[in-house]
């Protein structure tokens, strides 16, 4: 009896050592991801301040800065709503993960114990 409650108990601990390494795992692979997106945006507001910059140190006139700088925003908003999109699909890839690891978590809880091997 005591060796059969210490086989489950070890099988647990097992299984739950198992679990927190899978989300450690999707964890890791999330964030890895999301720092590739903010690097994006990071690249594009720098890119897109040293535009502005540049316009507006050669600019003589009024009326041809505010075109340039309107084009300027036409092109860093579509950058942008890509890098936002591209972000959603993350995040829904992020809640399948995570979805799929907590099914498989209470899969795992509700199963049976496994009866303890007979030597």
């Amino acid at each position: 009896m005591q060796t059969e409650l210490l086989d489950q108990w070890a099988t647990v601990s097992r299984q739950a050592l198992e679990s927190m390494k899978e989300l450690g795992q999707i964890n890791e692979r999330i964030l890895a991801r999301m720092t590739e997106q903010q690097q994006q945006i990071l690249s594009a507001c720098l890119e897109a301040t040293s535009l502005e910059l540049q316009m507006m140190g050669g600019a003589k006139d009024p009326k041809d800065l505010l075109a340039k700088q309107a084009e300027l925003v036409s092109q860093y908003s579509s950058k942008f709503v890509d890098i936002v999109r591209s972000t959603n699909d993350l995040l829904a890839d992020c809640r399948s993960e995570l979805s799929t690891w907590v099914e498989k978590g209470v899969a795992t809880a509700n199963a049976p114990p496994k009866a303890a091997k007979t030597k």
